[in-house]
């Protein structure tokens, strides 16, 4: 008996299913960026490039760009010294450039005192004051008004040859120390400098060393701490060349200090690069950026506690290349909120690795494009400032480097989009991005690993796009004509891609001179075999 229709084979099933297309929304790269993982481990929402692009809870938008703050009367060479000083209403920005210290706090540069062999100074708000050193000039101090010399002297034996190469405040005291020796020297109670006394260290760090850092950590005082007793308390914590983390309990070297011990952690990289953020102190190392509280529970033993783990390798060859040039710091930024790693490449040349301390995602400014070459970091009035080679000084605000587009590039990491087994076809991607002006994209979708540069500036948007409420869903959408004004603040346009493959991911690159946030990317796939 014949029948009026045929049964369908498993194969023709297969085709036909192939034919049935999908359209998965996948989320921006918001988790940051991960090299420390292979390809195929990858979050859906890392990245292994994110430059430019800051990750955030729901997004990542376009960093912010900078503004000339100070355009002349620096010189022509580095700012490697940007300091903020504070007494009660006094408030001065000083510079460190051409030999002078300048204050800069009016977008001015104002001479406070000149005829410096070195620039990059280290400094310490204490008394009213602001104490400056830099290993090869005299001591100095700012009052608030004008620069002259601070006075040190040794109460029994003599200094370490040179000038001291650092200074730091702790518990009311100041302490300075020389570059090449173990020692600290420590002021009476409430001096900032006079009359200093020694206190070696050579007979306590395991691995002896130099003194590079000195920083305070603040115990809460809860029982299993080490004040006890519900009252929070200050160590003094010393970072070593060698890589010893020396901690002290107590207020007077001379008559109090308790040792709570001896760590050992990555070499350190530079006085610059320890921040506190909150009651932590986070260093940077050989290891990459550590919080000293995992420091002080378990040594160098456990690296993945580090921040900076999710890019840790590409941190520690920074660090390794480059870590003997001059330039390296570690800042927090409450307002960004940034943790920023500067990387200088050469005298004149750095790119950043920068944390949003709320999500704890990593991504990286200017490596690839946009660079910004800073010399030096520094906070004023809660904003985010940076000294240039060039006699400048600049703050990190709006959405152009002075004027110029920003331009990002980003590549996700690869998803499968269901089983890794079956083959796919993408036909086309929907990037998602809210914007408030002009921008153009390039974009490419990569198969398997395989890595596509996408081209360049290959689509322009102009306008503000449309509501949220308007977004499309429907594949006709594929006949927009590019570069047309939607009249919004959503773009979300199909684009036309081929790709073939297991696995799928985005590369994309934007220039834009106004804020963008990029969202999600819708992909247009179809399952099937042998296609």
């Amino acid at each position: 008996m014949t029948l009026g229709f045929m049964l369908p084979t498993p194969q023709s099933v297969q085709r036909s299913r192939s034919v049935a297309a999908r359209v998965p929304t996948v989320p921006s790269p918001n988790d940051g960026l991960n090299l420390r993982d292979g390809l195929a481990r990858l979050a859906p929402t890392e990245a292994t490039r994110l430059d430019n692009f800051f990750p955030c809870f729901d997004c990542v938008r376009v960093r912010l760009g900078y503004g000339e703050f100070v355009g002349t009367g620096l010189g022509s060479g580095s700012v490697p010294t940007l300091a903020e000083y504070r007494s009660g209403s006094s408030h001065a920005f000083l510079a460190g450039a051409n030999g002078n210290l300048y204050n800069i706090a009016s977008g001015s540069a104002v001479s406070l005192a000149s005829g410096y062999a070195e620039n990059r100074w280290q400094w310490q708000n204490f008394d009213g004051k602001l104490g400056l050193v830099n290993g090869t000039d005299t001591p100095q101090q700012y009052n608030g008004t004008a620069v002259s010399n601070l006075t040190l002297t040794a109460s029994s034996g003599s200094f370490p040859a040179g000038q001291p190469i650092g200074i730091a405040g702790h518990r009311s005291r100041t302490y300075f120390w020389w570059d090449n020796d173990q020692s600290l020297w420590y002021s009476a109670l409430n001096a900032l400098g006079g009359s200093l006394t020694e206190f070696n260290l050579s007979r306590v760090g395991q691995f002896g060393g130099k003194v590079v850092a000195v920083s305070t950590a603040t115990v809460g005082g809860e029982a299993g701490d080490f004040a006890g007793g519900g009252i929070a308390e200050d160590l003094l914590v010393i970072h070593m060349s060698s890589g010893d983390v020396i901690v002290y309990q107590g207020s007077d070297p001379g008559s109090d200090f308790v040792m709570v011990g001896v760590y050992r952690t990555g070499t350190p990289v530079d006085p610059r690069t320890t921040t506190k953020i909150g009651d932590d102190v986070v260093l940077l190392n050989s290891d990459g950026a550590v919080p000293l509280s995992q420091v002080l529970r378990v040594g160098r033993f456990s690296r993945n506690r580090t921040l900076s783990e999710k890019i840790r390798p590409d941190i520690i060859d920074a660090v390794a290349n480059n870590g003997a040039n001059s330039g390296w710091e570690l800042i927090y930024w409450p307002s960004g909120p940034w943790v920023l790693v500067n990387v200088p490449i050469s005298s004149t040349q750095s790119y950043q690795y920068v944390m949003n301390a709320e999500t704890t995602g990593w991504c990286t400014y200017g490596r690839f494009s946009s660079p910004i070459n800073a010399a030096t970091w520094g906070l004023f009035d809660d904003g985010l400032y940076w000294g240039s080679h060039d006699g400048k000084v600049y703050r990190m605000q709006g959405f152009t480097d002075v004027g110029a587009s920003i331009v990002t590039s980003a590549r996700q990491a690869p998803n499968a989009f269901g089983p890794q087994a079956i083959q796919k076809l993408v036909k086309g991607i929907r990037p998602l991005f809210e914007g408030e002006g002009d921008y153009s994209m390039g974009v490419s979708v990569e198969s398997d690993f395989k890595q596509r540069t996408p081209p360049s500036s290959e689509i322009t948007y102009t306008g503000s796009g449309v509501a949220w409420e308007d977004v499309e869903d429907d594949w006709d959408m594929w006949d927009y004509e590019w570069g047309s004004d939607l009249g919004g603040s959503v773009f979300g346009d199909w684009i036309a891609r081929d790709a073939r493959g297991n696995r799928f991911n985005v590369h994309l690159t934007t220039s834009s001179a106004s804020e963008l946030k990029w969202f999600s990317t819708d992909f247009r796939i179809q399952n099937g075999v042998g296609i």
